[in-house]
């Protein structure tokens, strides 16, 4: 990012950027990519998560379990804000963890000139979106954190213009996929955004980064 875009980014709050403005090795970040797309075809290292107006519900289940809580939302008739999957927590997938972190911190001390590794805390996951999966309308600002970085692993020849990333306070829109990265400002800003709703076989990948003060 150059200055221009870090004063755009705090002015209005948030920016979307190509990761080869990131990395020196393109080619390793698609390899990586590569790597977490394959790990879609085995669900049962991923979790489902489902956030709904029932607090009595956990937020996050085995995917195996995916189809007896949609039955659960349908009989009760309930409201849903986020359907997704993340990537199970485990130490074999700490090198996924430890990549794209390091992509992020670059880009999180350059806007950030005060901050280093003692100040700040970053915590990534990797998520998936397949159909009907969405993200209600939110903001970020309720975590207390510097920013959130949102890296798109998804394949662009399975890319159908769904799944799409929404700004509404400015009516603009991110395509979720490889190569690009989204950025949302949260000591001066919290914009409004959402995810629209993925279909026909779309799998949306990300690795989103919420960049706490430690």
């Amino acid at each position: 990012m150059t200055m221009t875009e870090i004063d755009k980014l705090f002015t209005q709050g948030f920016y979307f950027g190509k990761i080869k403005d990131l990395v020196l090795d393109y080619s390793e970040f698609l390899n990586k990519a590569h790597e977490v797309r394959e790990l879609v075809r085995d669900k049962s290292k991923w979790c489902f998560q489902n956030v709904t107006n029932d607090e009595s519900l956990p937020h996050l289940i085995p995917a195996q379990e995916k189809e007896k809580r949609l039955k659960i939302i349908k009989d009760r008739n309930l409201t849903v804000s986020l359907r997704e999957y993340q990537l199970i927590s485990d130490p074999q997938y700490q090198h996924f963890y430890d990549y794209f972190d390091n992509i992020a911190k670059k880009l999180v001390l350059k806007m950030y000139p005060t901050l280093n590794d003692n100040n700040i805390l970053l915590g990534g996951f990797i998520q998936l979106f397949e159909n009907d999966d969405y993200l209600d309308t939110h903001t970020d600002g309720y975590m207390n954190g510097y920013c959130t970085i949102v890296i798109y692993l998804s394949d662009i020849q399975n890319y159908n213009g769904s799944g799409k990333l929404v700004i509404e306070d400015f009516d603009e829109t991110c395509d979720p996929i490889i190569g690009n990265y989204s950025v949302f400002e949260m000591t001066k800003n919290d914009v409004r955004h959402r995810i629209d709703k993925v279909t026909e076989n779309f799998q949306r990948l990300s690795y989103l980064i919420h960049v706490r003060k430690n």
